[in-house]
């Protein structure tokens, strides 16, 4: 997957934001995980995957139902920001 920038949180929690809380976890290491297999799709054939994105999790983030932008609580943005990068850095460490 390409790097993570602040838009590609941004645009996961609100992916996050616009499901029950208890399907985060899952939704959460769904994108990331289509993100990381879109990256390589696009590096194997030069073209942008057609469901997953370009292989940032922003791309395949805003392909999804999100929340407005006027999020419902400071405190459920964050918490869907905690569950998003808690599953990034586990992920992180399972590919090592």
């Amino acid at each position: 997957m390409r790097a993570v920038l602040l838009a590609d949180l941004e645009q996961g929690a609100r992916a996050l934001l616009a499901r029950p809380d208890c399907d985060w976890p899952d939704l959460a290491a769904m994108m990331i995980a289509q993100a990381h297999l879109a990256d390589k799709y696009r590096k194997r054939t030069g073209r942008v995957h057609p469901d997953w994105g370009n292989g940032t999790l922003h791309d395949r983030a805003i392909r999804l139902p999100r929340a407005p932008i006027r999020y419902p609580t400071p405190e459920g943005f964050h918490h869907a920001l905690s569950v998003l990068l808690q599953t990034y850095i586990a992920s992180r460490h399972q590919n090592r």
